[in-house]
């Protein structure tokens, strides 16, 4: 998998195929059912960042 396109699914600017996810998953040492459940805990980390940052 080439890093530009790896940089494109962080910037939300790809969607990645299962096959592809599942190479992430793997090179991160995860099943991608917990790839997911790390992904909803960042983004609900972030999500309260930023509503903190506007009190």
């Amino acid at each position: 998998m080439l890093k530009n396109y790896v940089g494109g699914i962080e910037r939300a600017e790809r969607n990645p195929s299962l096959r592809h996810i599942a190479k992430i998953a793997d090179a991160l040492g995860v099943t991608i059912p917990d790839l997911f459940e790390l992904l909803k805990s960042e983004t609900a980390q972030l999500a309260g960042l930023s509503r903190d940052q506007g009190r």
